[in-house]
């Protein structure tokens, strides 16, 4: 695994965020909209957004968390559905490649200083997928520095990805509270993704 090479200067601002990420058992089961049979662990309190509309799009659940400070996490699932180009077996082939880390990458006008951390071929619920983690800065938004992380699971149905951006007021903060705040949740909460072997 690599390390973002701003670890060493986000030390220093360790000390100034307050950790939430949940401990064992703070966690609680939330279902997803449009299908109950997709369900995923979040942090306790922290409630999914009801507005939700996957008959809008394919946006299954949504939810955000706020450390004690500026910092925060906001989590999507998104399910896609296979086209003639790239079918599931397409999929399982991409997954597997040595340019996974693309499905962490951000471009256009307002982003800059893209930096790739870590990237790797994984299983989820039996099927192919991938992990990334990459970082940035969107100088559009409010909390302009960004830590992106990125489940990609190739199901039997469709593509799911499960994204996690932590934001803060620069990219240096926000990796440094990624590896202080978020890190850990977020690999419960890929881990705890849970696909029928047959979804809807």
């Amino acid at each position: 695994m690599q390390f973002f090479r701003s670890s060493i200067l986000s030390a220093g601002l360790l000390l100034g965020f307050s950790s939430v990420a949940a401990a064992d058992g703070e966690w609680q089961t939330i279902q997803t909209a449009g299908d109950s049979s997709i369900t995923m662990e979040i942090p306790a309190g922290v409630n999914q957004v009801s507005a939700v509309d996957p008959g809008k799009g394919e946006l299954m659940a949504f939810f955000a968390a706020k450390s004690q400070g500026d910092e925060t996490l906001e989590c999507f699932l998104n399910r896609n559905a296979y086209s003639e180009s790239m079918n599931q077996a397409s999929w399982n082939d991409a997954l597997a490649s040595s340019k996974i880390s693309i499905l962490c990458e951000n471009s256009g006008a307002t982003i800059s200083h893209y930096e790739a951390d870590s990237s790797q071929s994984t299983t989820s619920n039996g099927y192919s997928a991938a992990t990334c983690v990459g970082a940035y800065t969107d100088s559009r938004e409010k909390l302009p520095g960004i830590v992106t992380s990125t489940l990609t699971v190739a199901a039997p149905d469709a593509i799911y990805t499960l994204t996690c951006d932590a934001r803060a007021t620069d990219q240096d903060e926000a990796i440094a509270a990624w590896m202080v705040d978020w890190k850990d949740t977020v690999d419960h909460i890929q881990a705890s993704l849970h696909l029928p072997a047959q979804t809807k």
